[in-house]
């Protein structure tokens, strides 16, 4: 289970990683939270180093878990084909990448400010 519980998107947890991790690379780690986000405190810098490495294995870790769901797939439908693509698979693939993509985040990108104040 995700340390934010459910209802966040893979982007919302990594950009609240990334907004602690910022902090942490200033010596500051998570002491608390209200209602404008969270709330920070000096922590020693091994603390901190530890921090940063703990959220970059995370992150590593659900990209893998995601890269092989993605490959388990492909394979199932490599195998059913007969064990090999259809002559327009990446055509059909490419289709697929844009009909799954949230519209809401096609040009958004993890740790890049969008504009609007918080």
């Amino acid at each position: 289970m995700s340390k934010y519980g459910p209802g966040l998107s893979f982007k919302e947890v990594c950009e609240l990683e990334l907004e602690q991790i910022e902090h942490a690379l200033n010596g500051e780690l998570v002491s608390g939270e209200d209602e404008t986000g969270f709330t920070y405190e000096k922590k020693p810098e091994e603390e901190c180093k530890a921090f940063i490495l703990d959220a970059y294995e995370e992150c590593a870790h659900q990209g893998l878990v995601a890269m092989h769901g993605s490959r388990a797939i492909e394979k199932v439908y490599v195998d059913q084909c007969g064990g090999k693509p259809p002559r327009d698979y990446l055509q059909k693939y490419v289709a697929a990448m844009y009909a799954t993509a949230d519209p809401d985040n096609l040009d958004d990108v993890i740790g890049e400010d969008d504009g609007e104040e918080q």
